[in-house]
């Protein structure tokens, strides 16, 4: 991986504008308070056009866009990575159970790829992990 660069940093800072400008926090609060469930559980208590489901499908729509980013190499994977919690954990079922439902199994791919690259990352840094 390639050091971070000055456009990488500003190019997260935007980012993170992106999000707060967007009132993100209450879409990562619901995903936060999210019990585990099954898609069919989500889609019966989060209908299209419920607050739940606009969360999200807001939710997977950023790091959807993050993930191409990351996935191209246009922003410094290590900075991505060891800044956002990607959800992935809480909302990859359901993502998994969407893409199904719907027939789309493109619908958040890099929402997904960036989940698993998270995981992966994790592995080799846990959290206090000084870079070298």
């Amino acid at each position: 991986m390639s050091e971070p660069t000055r456009k990488d940093a500003e190019l997260l800072i935007k980012l993170y504008s992106t999000m707060v400008a967007a009132d993100m926090w209450e879409a990562f609060n619901w995903a936060m308070g999210l019990d585990e469930l099954s898609y069919e559980e989500f889609a019966e208590r989060c209908p299209l056009g419920s607050d739940g489901y606009n969360h999200f499908m807001k939710i997977g729509s950023y790091y959807e866009l993050i993930g191409i980013l990351v996935k191209y190499g246009t922003i410094n994977e290590d900075m991505v990575l060891d800044y956002y919690y990607t959800l992935w954990d809480k909302l990859g079922p359901l993502v998994k159970g969407y893409q199904e439902a719907m027939g789309s199994p493109g619908w958040f791919e890099n929402y997904e790829y960036l989940g698993k690259k998270k995981a992966e990352w994790r592995k080799s840094h846990p959290p206090g992990y000084k870079m070298s």
